[in-house]
């Protein structure tokens, strides 16, 4: 009897890592979140923002992805530091310090309904080179709920852009975002809905 648990167990083992870790739809630092690294998501691009504790945690149940003091630096095209491909609801709550940077492509694209929220004391700065700092794709939505401080700028693009002109951007609860393009004929929010 002991031999065939034993035999079950290992077979069940075989079978669950065959099938793999569940991905979520979403990247950070083009590192996949999965059900296998979701309580700690770490990647080459993934730095400490400032010194002291730092983290990028997320919870599948509440949809909440919270990152805590982190730097990610992107270069390259589809390079982002955010990309929500398949999580309607998605919640990103950014405490203490937080810089996403990308040159080549937008820092974070948003492809189903998202809101930021930055707990009062916390920052965050959003700079986007040759693409815009955020943008929203497939005619959805971006909520920035109680946002503390938060910065969207470009060197060359509009900082908050609607991908197809449907998408929505709505800005409530006390929310200060700050959005600017740098350069001539780029705007600081542009083609909403």
């Amino acid at each position: 009897m002991k031999r065939l648990s034993i035999l079950l167990s290992t077979i069940l083992i075989v079978t669950a890592s065959a099938f793999g870790a569940t991905k979520y739809g979403l990247k950070v630092g083009g590192v996949d979140v999965t059900s296998d690294n979701c309580t700690n998501v770490t990647g080459d691009n993934i730095k400490p923002n400032l010194s002291g504790e730092f983290y990028i945690k997320y919870d599948p149940a509440t949809k909440t992805l919270t990152f805590k003091n982190i730097l990610i630096e992107r270069t390259g095209s589809y390079n982002r530091a955010i990309l929500n491909e398949d999580v309607d609801g998605l919640k990103i709550v950014f405490l203490g310090t937080n810089k996403l940077l990308a040159e080549d492509s937008s820092p974070v694209r948003l492809n189903n309904n998202t809101t930021i929220t930055v707990p009062e004391g916390g920052e965050l700065d959003v700079h986007g080179g040759d693409e815009d700092g955020i943008t929203v794709g497939n005619g959805k939505t971006l909520i920035f709920d109680n946002v503390y401080d938060c910065s969207v700028s470009t060197s060359n693009s509009n900082a908050i852009e609607g991908a197809t002109g449907k998408e929505n951007l709505i800005v409530r609860n006390n929310s200060c975002v700050k959005a600017f393009g740098q350069s001539e004929n780029h705007n600081g929010v542009y083609d909403f809905a």
